[in-house]
């Protein structure tokens, strides 16, 4: 009995001395797309962080018919913390009509970048890049000015028809957590 528990206890002590433990909290940001809520033009997506932190997905929406429908807004009202039931949430995808993603498209990716120099705060040092990016595809065209780390490399993962409008929805991935070099998704509204 005292074999059983004399390793156990010494195991308890030297975790109980740790003050921090340490992990891997990189990990893909994802984006979810929802749908689109024609009653308030709205368009409705979740972020779910793959990592270890825990948090559960957060709640965004584009606003076509305000001044920038290009800002995300957070949608808070929507989430766990202030709902967890998910009431509110449940209530609303009833409502959503899906995007539908388009089966023929031609898209043109342009990018610039520049060097920004060297981000340290992951413990690793990486390259920083200032990154530019402008989707095409016809007559309508969306971009986005963010920071990239390790590499200056972008990937259009989808192109999405709204219901009854004309504006286009894409899914672009880029680097863009320092630690473990991984992958964000941003929405670009395509007007």
């Amino acid at each position: 009995m005292l074999r059983t528990f004399l390793p156990i206890s010494v195991s308890l002590s030297i975790i109980a001395a740790c003050s921090v433990a340490l992990g891997y909290t990189g990990g893909p940001i994802r984006i979810r797309v929802e749908g689109y809520d024609s009653s308030t033009k709205k368009v409705y997506y979740r972020l779910h962080r793959f990592d270890e932190s825990g948090l559960p997905p957060e709640v965004y929406s584009l606003r076509l018919n305000s001044t920038s429908p290009n800002r995300p807004f957070r949608e808070r009202s929507l989430e766990v913390a202030a709902d967890p039931s998910y009431q509110r949430w449940s209530l609303l995808t009833r409502r959503l009509e899906k995007l539908g993603g388009e089966s023929s498209f031609k898209l043109e990716v342009e990018e610039a970048s520049e060097n920004a120099g060297v981000d340290s705060t992951s413990g690793t040092p990486v390259s920083l890049h200032r990154i530019h990016v402008r989707l095409r595809s016809g007559s309508k065209s969306g971009k986005v000015d963010t920071t990239a780390y390790c590499e200056a490399l972008v990937t259009v993962k989808a192109l999405y028809r709204i219901p009854g409008r004309k504006e286009r929805l894409s899914i672009l991935s880029f680097i863009g957590r320092a630690y473990g070099c991984e992958e964000v998704d941003v929405p670009v509204l395509l007007r």
